[in-house]
């Protein structure tokens, strides 16, 4: 019947999701532990979902004891592990690296470039990490109080053009400060130089805003 056939596929799926798990959660961690469980194995489709997990270093916990940015991380985990079943075409993530320091902000940025191949991801972030493993930057800057404007750096384009990796361009402008989604400060003197390259405009720096 239905029920019977709901069971198994959640089953199957479930374990699938939970070998996933443990896999991505030692390669964001950098090692560690971490399992999927049900609180109720018998009624697989009312029953509640635990999560064990062992950063490196720690003892096995309930994922409700961990601080902050481990729980943000595993959650981040967890998010690939169900990505991995059947990679979407494209993916929206909002700041779900924010709670991150910026060493974890780096493994989680490179694993989202790992599958980009497979997923276009569109991610809204302020984090530099994040933006160094971009092939495109979004941002809006307000030349002039009530006007904005969006700009937009191509960093594989530029990478190409210039004949090196888009790790160096997106390091040119790694002094880039993002304070909210209307205001791009900008400290970097030469920042005017690779924003015009890529737009065709002429561009400037006036009081650390393009």
């Amino acid at each position: 019947n239905t029920t019977a056939v709901m069971k198994t596929q959640f089953a199957k799926q479930f374990k699938e999701i939970n070998e996933n798990f443990k896999e991505v959660f030692k390669e964001l961690f950098g090692g560690g532990r971490a399992e999927l469980k049900l609180s109720d194995e018998k009624n697989v489709l009312e029953s509640g979902i635990e999560i064990e997990a062992e950063p490196p270093g720690k003892k096995l916990q309930n994922m409700s004891l961990l601080s902050g940015g481990e729980k943000a991380l595993t959650a981040i985990a967890i998010l690939f592990a169900i990505l991995k079943i059947k990679a979407p075409p494209f993916c929206v993530l909002d700041e779900i690296e924010a709670a991150l320091d910026d060493i974890n902000v780096a493994r989680f940025a490179s694993y989202l470039e790992k599958y980009s191949d497979e997923t276009q991801f569109i991610v809204i972030t302020h984090r530099k990490g994040t933006m160094e493993v971009a092939d495109r930057l979004y941002g809006v800057t307000m030349q002039e109080k009530g006007v904005s404007k969006l700009l937009e750096l191509k960093t594989a384009e530029m990478a190409r053009q210039l004949g090196v990796n888009k790790y160096v361009v997106a390091r040119k402008m790694k002094k880039i400060e993002v304070f909210n989604d209307v205001d791009m400060n900008l400290e970097a003197g030469n920042a005017a130089e690779y924003v015009g390259a890529l737009t065709g405009e002429k561009v400037s720096v006036q009081d650390g805003r393009i």
